[in-house]
């Protein structure tokens, strides 16, 4: 039967940035000498890539995030398979729904915006260039991709809009 030789072979995870080449190899020996196809896992099922020792996107994007498969097949049983992780690295984006936001004085505000990037190394507000720190009348929180600053009661000297506050993030690719 055929044996994928894994220290041949592309490791079980690899990362790439976005934009980049991604290059993922399957070695494998058997008699007869083995054919090698790739798949693509995806919710529906698998997707048939190509076939050859070697499987190359010549620029990634993040649609090549996930578990490729390498099967290496001759007609005898068992055929050998290795599946491969590939995370793909991308800047961060934020979106706000809102550009501006007001509110009268004594009413609780939050200021909602829409994150993505992998990975995001730090993630915080900032009031007009300075950064802002949660106390006990104002907290941020992190859920599905949303960031959020909430401010319990807004007083005199509060400003709570969209030229006041910025999220910041960070990433190293």
């Amino acid at each position: 039967p055929p044996r994928i030789r894994a220290a041949d072979s592309s490791p079980l995870k690899v990362l790439v940035v976005e934009g980049q080449q991604l290059t993922l190899r399957c070695a494998a020996d058997g008699s007869p000498p083995p054919s090698i196809s790739w798949f693509k896992r995806l919710s529906s099922g698998q997707h048939t890539l190509s076939s050859g020792p070697v499987y190359t996107v010549a620029s990634a994007s993040r649609k090549c995030d996930g578990i490729f498969q390498c099967l290496a097949d001759n007609g005898e049983e068992p055929a050998d398979k290795r599946e491969i992780r590939v995370v793909v690295h991308y800047r961060p984006r934020v979106s706000v729904a809102n550009e501006q936001i007001s509110q009268s004085r004594g009413h609780s505000t939050m200021v909602m915006c829409a994150v993505s990037g992998l990975p995001i190394r730090e993630l915080y507000w900032e009031h007009r260039g300075r950064r802002f720190r949660p106390g006990p009348d104002a907290a941020t929180c992190w859920s599905g991709g949303r960031h959020c600053l909430y401010q319990q009661t807004t007083s005199a000297g509060d400003e709570v809009d969209g030229d006041g506050f910025q999220t910041m993030t960070r990433i190293d690719l």
